[in-house]
């Protein structure tokens, strides 16, 4: 004994069922509920490669998922290509940010006769910051 079944109303079936599949992969885990007041951000690593890649890495004692905000400038000024608004979420007590050059808005290389200064702080509570990191290429790029 054999069953008919409508294909329409299964084919409808299997992609809800699809649907929700795809939507429950996708959520992220939620970022900490609690308002964050207090913390510390590090910026231990930057690199930048002309023509190939910009490599911000630092430290955190903030809870995993918490989202941060950054900012790049030249010469005192926000540069418009940086993905400003973009969240960058601690892992494990680390963050990182990469940044490919020549892409899209992205110039090739920096610079060499600009000043450059990289900030990053809690995006809800920017009270909560790591020290502005500032460099220019007459110099190597070193953490103090």
């Amino acid at each position: 004994m054999f069953r008919k079944f409508n294909i329409t109303r299964l084919t409808l079936i299997l992609l809800l069922l699809l649907l929700i599949l795809v939507a429950s992969c996708q959520s992220e885990p939620a970022a900490p509920e609690t308002p964050i007041t207090t913390g510390t951000i590090t910026i231990d690593s930057f690199q930048v490669i002309p023509g190939s890649h910009i490599t911000i890495t630092g430290v955190t004692d903030l809870p995993n998922r918490t989202c941060l905000g950054t900012q790049f400038y030249e010469n005192d000024e926000a540069l418009p290509w940086w993905p400003a608004s973009d969240c960058i979420r601690v892992s494990n007590g680390t963050w990182q940010i990469n940044i490919t050059l020549g892409k899209g808005d992205i110039p090739p290389e920096l610079s060499q006769e600009a000043q450059y200064s990289f900030e990053i702080w809690v995006q809800d509570n920017p009270a909560i910051k790591a020290d502005p990191f500032m460099f220019d290429f007459t110099e190597s790029i070193k953490i103090e």
